[in-house]
């Protein structure tokens, strides 16, 4: 079993701006304990924006306030000395920051609910704690690789943008990767005796460091900063949930051999796409399971079938023809206020290279087995006289006769061909593999193959009026589905037909469709099939991949979609909540330290200060579950949040 974490320093641009975020909030808090605070950052170069709601009696100028961003870098060590050794296109400095601001007061929406002593908002946050005090009751990955970065940032390389990764293999540890800004020869060996003496000595492992052999321009020159990126690093690494679920559990999401139900996935690679719609796949960054009571069915009933939950983000195109993302919530809220409806366009179409793909076969041979899934019977009992063969195919068209004829020849195997009394040509051959299965033959296409398999297919079990392709076969009818999306880059729906006949089997239909987009929110149209439904609480799925893009398929009908949202940023009411959870789960361990790990999920709504507390072990079984009211006040006092020590929990970490 393999487990992964990693850690940055302070001066990783991602912690730049939580660190921003964090130190402008301690000034409003000294001032003003009361201060509602909701800022986020994003850092480029020397620019610096903030964005979001204050709501507070102590008063700042926008230059107050852009004085406090170049303290606070500056404190970080990205100073004029630091930028002179590392050169100005290389690395930042505090004192030329440029900020620019759009802050406004907390909506009146929020307020009334928070007034009334209820959460500000709606929302799943997790903690958890190990049986493992030499730990501090954190997974090993995570405080494994959080020590060897502190002992980097802390003893050798302070101000340094720094990363740490520690996979552990069984419980052992197997790779280490670090990637630091180099400028001296002896760099890498420096790296290596900090790493071993951070394992109590050990080398028994692979360390990587700088996978590129070179890493000098760094910090936010080198890569943008945005707030709540690394809230993995703040809490459990890639141990605890992180974030909203999505998508229900019956959603598939694709992955290399074939569409899986999101709630069954146990590890490998799922399908991302980018923005121009090319699919890859990749290992989620992470995996959510939670519960939600803000859940919708989305229906179209020709071309879409969705079920969301309200904080999911939805990748649309716009009238404009630009691409956003939007959360399901704000959608709907705008839906109902729209005459017309909200015009969100879903994507719902991809491509794929192929790369790296296999050709297992002649370009002969993958038709011979088209046609032997197609049409093809597999000879249990063979007559005498064909004794050397174990497949036939029966045909009557001469067109399917002639090409037949000329497979079997381009084949090069032997074969035998017989005119029957009632017509039709019988065609004898051999095959090593007789699966009547296509999906069990051309398993990871080539490119070549699978264009191939998209005409080939078309031509036995192909309807030109319609543009389909039919087969009994569901798995086929997935596989082919895949095939021909990705090779036209349109999309094809997947129907299912009951057989009026009894005893017949059910026939699937692979169909290209005009569109690449669907509209469902457009629900005032009298002439739609759009529905909106909102269903009862149930759990939620959704992956976190690089490009936050996924593309998944619900009744059959496949989406591109955003990935799950992040939670917000810590310095909100979230973070009051996520120390809450950990504290519970932290509580529970202790009590029961039979449990090598516990998970706390702990839910609330907007305006109810009532909480659901759950606590599960790492295969989801239910431990223990309650309710209880909790106002914010009581957690915010209890974690002392009312005190100016965001900078320092966000220098120091949440939980060590």
């Amino acid at each position: 079993m393999y487990r992964t974490s990693e850690y940055v320093s302070l001066a990783h641009p991602d912690k730049v701006a939580d660190y921003l975020s964090c130190f402008i909030l301690d000034r409003f808090l000294e001032k003003d304990p009361m201060t509602r605070y909701a800022l986020e950052v994003m850092i480029k170069d020397n620019h610096v924006t903030l964005g979001g709601e204050i709501t507070s009696t102590a008063q700042y100028s926008p230059e107050d306030i852009a004085a406090f961003v170049r303290i606070a870098v500056n404190q970080i060590g990205y100073t004029s000395a630091y930028q002179r050794i590392w050169g100005k296109e290389n690395t930042i400095c505090g004192d030329n920051i440029e900020v620019t601001q759009h802050i406004s007061r907390q909506s009146p929406d929020i307020a009334q609910g928070v007034n009334n002593s209820g959460w500000g908002d709606q929302g799943i946050f997790w903690g958890m704690a190990t049986n493992t005090p030499e730990t501090d009751y954190m997974p090993k990955d995570w405080w494994l690789a959080r020590k060897i970065g502190k002992h980097l940032y802390d003893t050798r390389y302070a101000g340094i943008d720094i990363k740490t990764q520690v996979t552990l293999k069984d419980d052992r540890i197997d790779e280490i990767v670090v990637a630091i800004p180099m400028n001296h020869r002896h760099f890498e060996s420096d790296i290596g005796n900090a790493v071993a003496f951070c394992c109590n000595g050990s080398r028994e492992y692979k360390l990587h460091v700088n996978g590129t052999g070179k890493f000098v321009k760094h910090g936010p020159v080198g890569d943008c900063g945005v707030t709540g990126r690394k809230l993995a690093v703040d809490f459990y690494g890639g141990n605890c949930k992180i974030g909203g679920g999505c998508v229900d559990g019956e959603t598939e999401y694709l992955s290399p051999e074939g569409w899986r139900k999101i709630k069954d996935y146990s590890g490998g690679l799922v399908g991302q796409v980018d923005d121009q719609m090319k699919l890859s796949f990749v290992k989620p960054e992470r995996y959510i399971q939670t519960y939600s009571d803000d859940v919708y069915s989305i229906l179209q009933k020709h071309s879409l079938s969705m079920v969301l939950s309200g904080n999911h983000n939805v990748y649309y195109r716009t009238s404009k023809g630009n691409y956003k993302k939007k959360s399901l919530a704000e959608i709907l809220e705008q839906n109902s206020l729209t005459k017309q409806g909200f015009h969100a366009e879903i994507p719902r179409f991809f491509t794929f290279d192929f790369a790296g793909g296999t050709r297992k076969y002649s370009d002969s041979m993958t038709r011979l087995l088209v046609a032997h899934c197609a049409d093809g019977t597999v000879i249990e009992n063979n007559p005498e006289s064909e004794c050397r063969f174990n497949c036939r195919i029966s045909v009557k068209r001469p067109r399917k006769i002639e090409r037949l004829r000329w497979i079997l020849n381009g084949c090069g195997i032997d074969f035998k061909e017989r005119v029957n009394s009632d017509g039709f040509t019988r065609f004898y051959y051999k095959l090593e593999n007789t699966s009547k299965f296509l999906s069990e033959h051309f398993v990871n296409p080539d490119k070549k193959t699978a264009e191939l398999l998209s005409e080939e297919v078309m031509l036995w079990d192909g309807s030109e009026k319609y543009v389909e392709y039919r087969t009994t076969r569901k798995a086929d009818a997935d596989f082919m589905q895949f095939i021909f999306s990705a090779v036209t880059g349109y999309p094809w729906s997947l129907i299912t037909r009951d057989k009026e006949e009894p005893g017949r089997s059910v026939c699937y239909l692979v169909r290209k469709t005009r569109s690449k987009f669907a509209s469902p929110f457009r629900t005032k149209d009298p002439a739609n099939d759009n529905k909106i439904q909102r269903l009862p609480s149930q759990g939620v799925y959704c992956f976190t991949v690089p490009t936050g893009l996924l593309l998944l398929r619900r009744d059959n009908k496949v989406f591109v979609t955003g990935n799950s949202p992040w939670t917000k940023d810590g310095t909100k009411a979230d973070l009051s909540l996520n120390l809450l959870a950990r504290a519970r789960a932290l509580s529970y361990v202790k009590e029961h330290p039979e449990c090598p790990e516990v998970f706390c999920a702990i839910s609330c709504r907007i305006g109810s200060p009532e909480i659901l507390v759950v606590f599960t072990d790492r295969q989801g079984n239910d431990l223990l579950s309650y309710r209880e009211c909790v106002s914010p006040e009581e957690v915010i006092k209890h974690f002392r949040l009312r005190e100016p020590r965001f900078a320092e929990m966000c220098r120091n970490g949440l939980f060590t």
